[in-house]
């Protein structure tokens, strides 16, 4: 166990079933499941990210290559999703890339004044790189293979950085260091909170699209849209590209993403003038706790309560209501709930009526025939039994 440099926090898990002990990543082979997949053909090098991108650079020759054999013309489509391990922990960077980060040459060098980067850091900027490497190279096979112009490409974090700046959110050096938090490496900027925080900093991530055959261009640089683009969307998007439906029996069913086809365009989405979205946040289990919190935004607003950095006795005022505009507190540092009390409660009403479409859906629509119920939070769950809740509510709240 003490070899494992890769796996999870340097851990023997996703083992073989039949091996007790062993180090190694994720798959193994497994004849009787639908595709046999495995990542393990290979054995996974220094650089695990190199190992994804040389798998996907030989499936897409092999496709490529098979497909033009088969029926001549362009190669046919696909779809692959590479799931890169960097830079989640373990961070274990090449000794090479730390070396070139020490160097200056792909890290900026420490501000005057500032100790020398540390271990970690130096182990995590590599990583970085080294998944800057490796997405450089999946574009180098798309263009190689004739598939570049034409193939929608997205890539996101699935949140922001590790380690959670207690006991408020906001990191040690977020006013004068924020590229450089003690808490540790990775920065989220001037967000408010990391990795499994309802506020910003836990899911605000860039994304970045390449598909030259959609994508308008504002400049040389690209298009840039700050409208509120997620995970979910993913689906909904190849569904519209392909011109797929939902089965009929699904149709009815909820679905939290659209297509981001007009984004990329340079349009707006149709059904609202600035594009605003409403969706819930949270749900780090089936139990709603303040440890983790809950929220839900509504184009510049955003309701929080609770979260994981957040901690404190009852009452503190993070584990409280809070309401942020986000248009021009993108920062979450100043809480408007007791200025905007009925935005306030019409923003908690959109939050009860999405846990209530969340659970419809997890009883009626799902195939897991265990799902857990979700909790309501405990505030909402005691508006609802004082009937603080008003169905006319959003009526009245100025929400633009």
């Amino acid at each position: 166990e003490k070899l494992c440099n890769f796996g999870h926090n340097h851990h023997m898990t996703h083992c073989q079933p039949e091996s007790p002990k062993c180090c190694m990543n994720y798959w193994w082979d497994d004849a009787s499941a639908p595709h046999g997949v495995t990542n393990l053909t290979w054995p996974s090098p220094d650089d695990d990210s190199s190992y994804l991108t040389d798998a996907f650079s030989r499936f897409l020759t092999q496709r490529r290559q098979s497909t033009q054999t088969l029926r001549g013309g362009p190669p046919a489509p696909f779809a692959a999703q590479i799931l890169f391990h960097n830079c989640h922990k373990p961070f274990i960077g090449q000794t090479k890339n730390k070396e070139a980060c020490k160097r200056g040459e792909t890290c900026r060098p420490p501000m005057e004044g500032d100790e020398p980067y540390t271990d970690l850091e130096l182990d995590y900027y590599a990583c970085l790189t080294q998944l800057d490497t490796a997405v450089g190279k999946v574009i180098r096979t798309l263009e190689e293979n004739g598939y570049y112009d034409n193939t929608f490409v997205m890539l996101a974090s699935d949140n922001g950085p590790e380690e959670n700046c207690h006991p408020l959110g906001i990191c040690q050096r977020a006013n004068d260091r924020p590229h450089r938090p003690v808490e540790g490496p990775g920065s989220a900027g001037p967000l408010r909170g990391r990795k499994r925080d309802i506020f910003e900093g836990g899911h605000r991530v860039p994304g970045i699209v390449s598909w030259p055959a959609i994508v308008g261009t504002e400049s040389e640089s690209g298009l840039v849209s700050w409208e509120t683009v997620m995970t979910d969307d993913f689906l909904p998007t190849i569904m519209d590209t392909l011109g797929v439906k939902r089965p009929p029996e699904q149709r009815s069913w909820a679905l939290d993403g659209r297509s981001i086809i007009p984004i990329l365009q340079g349009k707006q989405w149709k059904d609202t003038k600035y594009g605003e979205r409403s969706f819930g946040i949270g749900f780090y289990d089936a139990k709603t706790t303040l440890n983790y919190g809950w929220g839900f935004r509504h184009g510049k607003w955003k309701f929080i309560e609770g979260s994981a950095s957040c901690i404190g006795e009852e009452g503190a005022p993070c584990r409280e209501p809070q309401l942020y505009d986000l248009s021009n507190d993108l920062g979450e540092r100043h809480d408007l709930s007791r200025e905007f009390p009925i935005v306030l409660a019409a923003m908690q009403h959109r939050f009860k009526r999405w846990h209530e479409s969340v659970m419809a859906s997890r009883k009626n629509e799902s195939k897991c025939t265990k799902s857990k119920e979700l909790t309501l939070p405990p505030s909402i769950e005691m508006m609802e039994r004082e009937g603080l809740f008003f169905e006319h509510v959003d009526a009245i709240a100025d929400l633009s």
